[in-house]
This record gives C-alpha cells, sequence and structure tokens, in this order.
C-alpha cells in the first residue's frame, strides 16, 4: 500500500522561481532531489506522455515514500488485536477520571439498557494505569477543564479515491502539482488525489469548487487513467 519516489510538478516559471528557496532548504539538509526538464519528468512518469500540457520541469525526490493511510491503520489493528489489545469503538468518552492530582483513567458514557426500556446517560468510570490522549482537535476540549492548553487548530482536507482505468496512462508513485498544492498518489489499483485545507472548518459538507479542483488537477496531468 504504498509507493517509492516523489514528484513535484511545475506547471510555469513562477512556480520555478517559487520552489528556489524550498531548494535551498533541500540542499541544505542534505536531502537527495534532481531538478528536471519535462522530458526528465516523462521519463520518471510514462503517464504524462498524455497531459493536456506538459510541465515546465519538476523537481524529484527518490528517497521520499507515499503510504496508504487507511490499509495501514487497518493491518496495525490487526496486529495490535493479535497481541492482546481490545479496541472499544463506538464509546463516548466524556472526560477523564481524576483524583488526588492523579489520572486514574477516563469516564465514558454508560450505554446499558435502564429497567425503563431508556438508555442512561449517566457517565462510567473506565480505570488505566495510563491515557494517552490522541483525539487530534477534540484533545482540547477534553484537557481544557484541568488547566491543560492545547494549541490545536482544526484543519480540513479533501480527497478523492479513483480506480486505475488504463494502467499505462497512470502514474507510477505519487506526484504534486506545486501551482495548486494538490497531490496524486498511486495505491495499486487506484489514485488517490488530494488537497485543499479549510483552516477551522468542523463541518462535515464539502465545497464542490475545492472537489472540482481535484479533479481538475488529475484531469490535467492524467486525464485518461481513472475513472
Amino acid at each position: 500500500g504504498g509507493s517509492r519516489g516523489y514528484l513535484q510538478l511545475l506547471r510555469g516559471a513562477f512556480d520555478v522561481e517559487m520552489a528556489q528557496p524550498a531548494l535551498k532548504v533541500l540542499r541544505d539538509a542534505g536531502i537527495a532531489f534532481r531538478e528536471l526538464d519535462a522530458a526528465g519528468c516523462t521519463a520518471i512518469e510514462p503517464g504524462l506522455r498524455w497531459a493536456r500540457q506538459a510541465p515546465v520541469g519538476g523537481i524529484y525526490l527518490p528517497d521520499d515514500e507515499a503510504g496508504d493511510c487507511a490499509r495501514f491503520t487497518r493491518e496495525l489493528r490487526a496486529l495490535c488485536e493479535a497481541n492482546g489489545v481490545t479496541f472499544r469503538l463506538r464509546t463516548e468518552l466524556r472526560a477523564l477520571d481524576v483524583a488526588g492530582g492523579r489520572v486514574r483513567g477516563v469516564r465514558i458514557a454508560a450505554r446499558d439498557l435502564r429497567d425503563d426500556g431508556h438508555r442512561t446517560r449517566d457517565d462510567a468510570p473506565l480505570a488505566a494505569d495510563a491515557v494517552v490522549v490522541a483525539l487530534g482537535v477534540d484533545s482540547a476540549r477534553l484537557l481544557r477543564p484541568y488547566g491543560i492548553d492545547v494549541p490545536l487548530y482544526p484543519v480540513k482536507g479533501y480527497s478523492a479515491t479513483l480506480a486505475v482505468v488504463d494502467d499505462e496512462k497512470a502514474p507510477r508513485a505519487a506526484l504534486m502539482d506545486e501551482s495548486l498544492k494538490t497531490a496524486i498518489t498511486r495505491f495499486g489499483p487506484t489514485l488517490r488525489v488530494a488537497g485543499t485545507a479549510e483552516l477551522g472548518s468542523r463541518h462535515a459538507a464539502l465545497r464542490q469548487q475545492a472537489l472540482d479542483t481535484l479533479m481538475k488537477v488529475l484531469d490535467d496531468w492524467f486525464p485518461q487513467a481513472a475513472d
């Protein structure tokens, strides 16, 4: 569920100019990269032969990698369960269970039915030797009552996963459109297109304009690759 190498595509002279400070950072850090012309980009990603317009150039980082986060998470869960870990899914966490300045566990929503057939909204303790808070932006709300201020801010990203319909005309690995800040990554029989960051958004609704940008980038570079 991964790929090796990362190609940044540059649409025009402005992108080339804007990339120069980043290239200096790479040089100073000793990170391997190659500056490419259009032919060099196509040599690495032959599917670019069908692009609607060739890039003016690119930057290739041969040691970079891309991974399938969803697959990694599923397989990590299976590995944990094989070693005795129990996952309690669909469990509502209400608060930490703190006494005497020490965290004893957490308090979760009790889901047992009462005698009258209704579900109780009472809390129930869940004891633990240690608690790791890894709730993303919701960590701030959980920890705030205990005087812990976590500097986290919500960010919503967009992605689409499509089936590859023509292997020859599809990318081999991972690419980034530097102008539109959108990535295209090959994961076996699928392509994942991802980009756009909406700061402060906690809503699940998707903006059509952001989705259109994803599809535009894919159509510009690999118009016949996926469906």
